[in-house]
């Protein structure tokens, strides 16, 4: 088979190709060149794709047999081909390297305009200081704040008279060109600057700029200035009122104290007036009324004669009222000895064990006449230093309201020694403490109520009297009870003697 007609095909395809080629090029805009450069470009590659379509278009009507007319000509329009492609080649780089060129000039001016913007509307001053201490540059705002004048060199220079102080200590000035040509870096550093008569205070800042190309042969050293006037005078202000504020309130604070200590002083003085009128009244009541009872009970007894049944009715009645008022009196005393601050504690060798025997034997009546079981544990003998007689009245108070706030059952006493310190309990089943009440049941004045809300005898300074006495004799009192199941009080005291808050200690003197 011959290869004509393949040859035709291919020359037939090459045909299609290459003016399908040149039609795309003359119809695609060419975007990174000018209109003039893309014309150009554009004509050059139409001239090359024209004679690759002449070629394809000769060999097929050569190789079909039609004409071989066109074939004298190929060979000199193929020579144009390389030239056109290279050259259309070359205008394109040429005209993409100018429109680079373009844009970044364009861009460089935009960023030129917008840098001369930001330093023509910046607030801040910017100025630049060269290596001899000349300013270079100085925008608007740092013209305005100095008064700049410019020199015969085009230079700034500052006003002679002007004068900028540091204000903090051991700051240097912070525009002395001297130092700012050196390339310096200051950090606000404030200034109070005077010059044609303003007074303005300024932060300065300064920092070297890089030596680099860009930023010229010669290094500078780039300040910024801010007018801090505003800002400094309302500090001052605030110190200022601070200063005033902390002198008035210190003068009301001087004032309010001497009103106190004038209102304590007056009440010191009334406490010690009412002290001296309840230890008067108590004695001078206390001695009419010990009396009273006993005259009484002589009575009551038939000493001084008989008496009908109505008169022996009365007089018990006078016999318990007087006891009843004795009590009242006893209270008033013993509420004098909680407030009083001359209370002294006589230390001295004493048996716990015997003491505690003696005033359990002086409760025990008591105890029997209410059916309850006392009984008592207690080592043979427990020697400490201490006073007897507080130590006497704590375990009378506290077995008084054993027995009272217990209605069958028994009440323990144990007394143990520990060495340094010694424990007395006295445990009841009596009715207990509601939990609520624990925290306040040693306060003054406090009493819980029996079941049924009824209110107990007596002023509730009992315990309030115990804790004081355990403080001053160097140890503590506490409680643990159970509403309804009993209490169980301990007192624990050093066997040495010891000096209590507020109260002073005498040592007794040995026989």
């Amino acid at each position: 088979m011959s290869p004509e007609p393949w040859v035709v095909a291919s020359d037939a395809v090459a045909l299609v190709g290459f003016s399908i080629a040149f039609v795309a090029i003359a119809l695609t805009p060419i975007r990174r060149l000018n209109a003039r450069e893309a014309s150009v470009v554009r004509v050059l590659a139409l001239c090359a794709l024209g004679i690759y379509v002449f070629t394809a278009l000769s060999n097929i009507l050569e190789h079909a047999g039609v004409t071989a007319a066109l074939d004298p000509y190929e060979d000199y329009i193929e020579i144009l081909v390389f030239p056109l492609i290279a050259y259309s080649l070359y205008q394109a780089r040429i005209g993409a390297e100018m429109r680079a060129r373009i844009e970044a000039e364009q861009d460089l001016e935009r960023e030129h305009g917008l840098l001369s913007t930001l330093m023509r509307l910046s607030p801040a001053g910017v100025m630049l200081v060269d290596r001899s201490g000349r300013i270079a540059f100085a925008n608007e705002a740092a013209v305005r704040i100095f008064g700049l004048r410019v020199s015969s060199d085009g230079a700034h220079e500052l006003p002679p008279d002007l004068r900028c102080t540091a204000m903090r200590s051991g700051e240097a000035p912070a525009l002395d060109l001297k130092r700012l040509a050196e390339g310096i870096t200051v950090s606000g550093a404030l200034c109070a600057l005077e010059a044609d008569g303003k007074r303005l205070v300024l932060s300065v800042s300064s920092s070297p700029l890089p030596d680099t190309d860009q930023l010229g042969p010669e290094p500078s050293t780039l300040v910024l200035v801010l007018d801090v006037t505003e800002r400094e005078m309302a500090r001052q202000e605030l110190m200022d009122a601070q200063a005033r504020y902390a002198e008035a309130l210190e003068h009301a604070v001087d004032a309010r104290t001497a009103d106190l200590l004038r209102a304590n002083q007056e009440l010191v003085e009334a406490n010690a007036a009412k002290q001296q009128l309840l230890r008067n009244v108590s004695h001078e009541l206390r001695t009419p009324l010990n009396v009273v009872i006993g005259l009484a009970e002589v009575l009551g007894e038939g000493l001084a004669g008989g008496l009908t049944e109505e008169q022996a009715k009365q007089v018990g009645m006078i016999r318990e009222a007087g006891e009843h008022l004795l009590e009242l009196v006893n209270t008033l005393l013993d509420a004098q000895r909680l407030e009083s601050v001359d209370t002294v504690v006589v230390a001295e060798p004493v048996d716990v064990a015997q003491q505690v025997r003696t005033v359990v034997e002086m409760i025990e009546p008591l105890a029997l006449q209410r059916g309850l079981e006392l009984t008592l544990h207690v080592p043979d003998r427990l020697q400490a230093e201490t006073d007897p007689r507080l130590l006497a009245q704590v375990l009378r108070n506290l077995l008084s309201n054993a027995v009272k706030f217990t209605e069958q059952g028994g009440i323990d006493v144990l007394v143990e020694d520990l060495g340094e310190r010694f424990r007395v309990v006295v445990r009841d089943t009596g009715i207990g403490i509601p939990a609520e009440a624990l925290p306040r049941i040693f306060d003054a004045f406090v009493q819980v109520p029996r079941p049924g809300g009824i209110k107990p005898e007596g002023t509730g300074l009992g315990l309030a009297i115990c804790k004081q006495i355990a403080e001053a004799l160097g140890g503590s009192i506490w409680v643990e009870s159970e509403f309804g199941r009993g209490s169980t009080f301990v007192v624990e005291l050093p066997t040495a003697s010891a000096n209590g808050t507020g109260l002073s200690v005498t040592h007794a003197q040995e026989a």
